[in-house]
């Protein structure tokens, strides 16, 4: 692991590009009473704050993202907006205090950090049909400019691909190429826009590896249609090269996931010597169900190819998350770690 990136921004960019465009798209309006719970010093706290003021909006800090706290805020505050991981609404979906609450203010809810479960869609339609839906992908080095794409119901997804995350926002231009820098269909997402970081700071040398004749690499694979809509595949860090192929961590997740068992998944690449990496499962089994783990490889052998099917797959309690509700991938890779690599 590498030591955090300084990234230099100057207020501009906002102003020339992120606000403009969150506003363009409808992404947020100066009637908005949006629900804070990014934590303020990651980019989506304060980039989002940033962005709310400067039209005129009203924002609400939570000092908890507990969705046991945050569920009664949204009726007592009158919340139109609220954003956060779908890990996030899929934990307040499970309240037992939600099929009573009052969501008739609700008007967006925005996800980013990963693909939302349909019954987490399905519960808050049920409560509030009016609801907005909103895939989003930011970066910090994009001063948390990028990708947005809208839906009611999943059946509004293109293609039904729950790897979606939108189109470019107003002032961002995307391109996605191979490692050579050539236009590919499924590739690295790079982007040109007034809102790229000026650089990192004291740190030249990353910087010109990360802009590249004006264009940020974003360490992102994505396929992008002839629409401009980008599916998202995985983080590059995140790829596995198993047996001298790709495969998607987000991909083996997604078929896991629609288990009946299955409450929560990440996969990873386990360092391994005869493979490279071994795509290794990590998952929560829903309360009531047993693991089953031939059940769970028989799913994915019905819907991947045989190079993709995980080599092992662990029951955990629980996965790591970071205060964002993003999966900690790293933690699981120390956790093979230190079990010599041998987690049956």
């Amino acid at each position: 692991e590498s030591f955090p990136k300084g990234v230099v921004i100057p207020h501009r960019n906002f102003q020339i590009a992120t606000t403009p465009s969150w506003v363009a798209d409808g992404y947020i309006v100066s009637s908005d009473v949006f629900l804070l719970l990014a934590p303020m010093y990651t980019m989506a706290g304060i980039g989002t704050l940033i962005n709310l003021l400067s039209i005129g909006a009203t924002a609400v800090v939570s000092a908890s993202v507990k969705p046991a706290t945050v569920l009664p805020m949204i009726a007592a505050e009158r919340v139109t907006n609220m954003s956060q991981t779908p890990t996030f609404y899929s934990r307040m979906t499970a309240l037992d205090e939600f099929p009573s609450a009052d969501l008739a203010s609700l008007q967006q809810c925005h996800a980013y950090g990963g693909p939302i479960p349909a019954g987490v869609v399905d519960a808050f339609r049920a409560k509030n049909p009016a609801i907005l839906w909103a895939a989003y992908w930011g970066q910090t080095e994009l001063s948390q400019l990028g990708i947005v794409g809208f839906y009611r119901s999943l059946a509004d997804i293109p293609n039904g691909d729950l790897r979606w995350i939108g189109k470019p926002m107003a002032a961002v231009e995307v391109r996605v190429v191979d490692d050579a820098g050539r236009p590919a269909e499924v590739g690295e997402m790079t982007c040109r826009s007034p809102a790229i970081m000026d650089g990192y700071y004291k740190a030249p040398e990353l910087t010109a590896q990360a802009i590249r004749d004006g264009w940020l690499h974003t360490g992102d694979i994505v396929r992008m249609d002839e629409n401009s809509n980008i599916f998202f595949y995985d983080r590059k860090k995140d790829m596995i090269k198993t047996g001298g192929m790709n495969v998607s961590s987000l991909e083996v997740e997604t078929v896991i996931r629609r288990h009946p068992a299955v409450g929560d998944v990440a996969v990873v690449g386990i360092p391994d010597p005869e493979w490279s990496e071994a795509v290794t499962a990590f998952v929560v089994v829903n309360d009531g169900e047993a693991m089953d783990q031939e059940s769970i490889l028989d799913a994915c052998r019905a819907e991947l190819a045989p190079y993709k099917i995980p080599k092992t797959v662990v029951a955990v309690s629980e996965l790591p998350h970071d205060r964002q509700g993003k999966v900690v991938k790293r933690e699981l890779r120390g956790l093979a770690a230190g079990n010599g690599g041998d987690l049956t």
